[in-house]
């Protein structure tokens, strides 16, 4: 349990450092079922703060999986 309770802290942590995870701009630009990938581009409008979140439900790790980026940049 005390792993989880970690986890949970620091997803809130990230959650609330990074504007773009709790604010309206949300595409979802990627979504492959059978490597069951999600991939997200989240935003808040005229900050220039954006994010890609990618998510992977595989029960395995996926080397060298190749996402798609909104546009290029660091």
């Amino acid at each position: 349990m005390r792993d989880f309770h970690r986890f949970m802290r620091e997803l809130t942590w990230l959650r609330r450092s990074q504007p773009a995870l709790s604010a309206d701009g949300v595409r979802v630009s990627q979504v492959h079922n059978d490597d069951r990938v999600l991939a997200m581009h989240r935003w808040v409008n005229g900050q220039g703060r954006d994010l890609v979140v990618v998510a992977s439900l595989n029960e395995r790790t996926l080397d060298d999986y190749l996402v798609d980026f909104p546009w290029p940049g660091r």
